[in-house]
């Protein structure tokens, strides 16, 4: 969902928005949110968003699962951590 062009965004929940779009979606809702910025006089904030790079698959991928599954990657770090401790 678009909002209006000179909408002035929530920052924080634009990006979590955006970075939890399809991959192939990223590149053309960050210049969206720029331009949105940019008529909302929010230069420094779209120069910020702007230069946000598309995430790699992986980190994609990682963060889908981490939005979709927050149980088992709580549940890995735990391991994680709990292996750390045994190995010191």
């Amino acid at each position: 969902m678009t909002r209006p062009l000179g909408a002035v965004p929530d920052l924080e929940h634009e990006l979590d928005e955006l970075y939890a779009l399809p991959l192939e979606e990223f590149t053309k809702a960050r210049n969206d949110l720029v331009a949105r910025l940019k008529q909302a006089h929010q230069q420094e904030a779209a120069a910020a968003i702007g230069a946000l790079r598309k995430p790699s698959v992986v980190g994609w991928t990682v963060n889908r699962l981490a939005r979709d599954e927050p149980a088992q990657v709580a549940a890995l770090l735990a391991a994680g951590e709990a292996l750390r401790e045994t190995q010191q």
